[in-house]
């Protein structure tokens, strides 16, 4: 009975940590083969922005360079806290180092209410 009840309890533990990570997985978007690659690189004033390429989140901050990445339009988006976020299309070309350095706006300071 007692060995019936250490099965069950693994058992349990083995499913429910299955279970947890099944649903974290990080997107990592594919390309096909024999695109050409080319080169981003983003900085930013102030750095540490988070970068995100069409909505997925690259794991990247600024200042970052991408490295044979295929040319072709991106919706750029970098989330910095305090900041305002900058979204914008960009188009990195055939075979090139494409630049982007964006001044980030601070949100506006609202004075305290008498």
């Amino acid at each position: 009975m007692i060995r019936k009840k250490k099965y069950l309890l693994l058992f349990m533990l083995i499913t429910v940590i299955l279970f947890l990570f099944s649903g974290c997985q990080l997107h990592y978007p594919t390309y096909p083969p024999g695109d050409t690659l080319s080169h981003l690189k983003i900085t930013t004033t102030p750095p540490g922005a988070s970068i995100f390429l069409d909505s997925s989140f690259t794991r990247h901050t600024t200042p970052y360079t991408f490295v044979d990445i295929p040319a072709g339009s991106y919706l750029l988006t970098l989330v910095l806290s305090n900041y305002v976020d900058y979204n914008a299309i960009i188009r990195v070309e055939d075979k090139q180092i494409t630049e982007v350095n964006i001044d980030l706006i601070p949100y506006p300071l609202v004075p305290p209410l008498k």
